[in-house]
């Protein structure tokens, strides 16, 4: 009896999921993409159409700016099991987010990353 109590107790803690290791991981991953350095040009990302339209991953929400150099089958890989990885944690992040054909992006070298810059249309008056 001894034996399956322990077998048990080491199944049910492997399967533990480091819920804020994978926001770490989320974070950095789209850190990684949005660096850029003079003379770089940037391009917006709608982040749901890589991660997934129903992720819970706060940083994989809405939009970002990313080096257009980004390889974002590389990206949307690990986006997508980093985000499979957090669907067995028991919380959700959902945005409410501007489209991204809203915005820009440039590259800001002085702080070394690309960001959005929302578009402003002339009034119609």
């Amino acid at each position: 009896m001894k034996k399956l109590i322990i077998l048990f107790i080491i199944i049910s803690t492997s399967s533990c999921v480091d819920c804020e290791g994978i926001k770490e991981d989320a974070a950095e991953l789209r850190a990684d993409y949005e660096e850029c350095s003079e003379g770089d040009s940037c391009m917006v990302v709608d982040l749901y159409a890589y991660a997934g339209a129903d992720n819970c991953l706060g940083p994989f929400q809405c939009s970002a700016a990313f080096n257009a150099d980004s390889d974002m089958e590389e990206f949307e890989k690990k986006a997508r099991e980093l985000a499979d990885d957090f669907d067995q944690c028991d919380e959700c992040t959902m945005a409410g987010c501007m489209s991204p054909d809203s915005f820009t992006a440039r590259c800001n070298s002085d702080d070394g990353v690309c960001e959005l810059v929302e578009i402003h249309y002339p009034s119609s008056d």
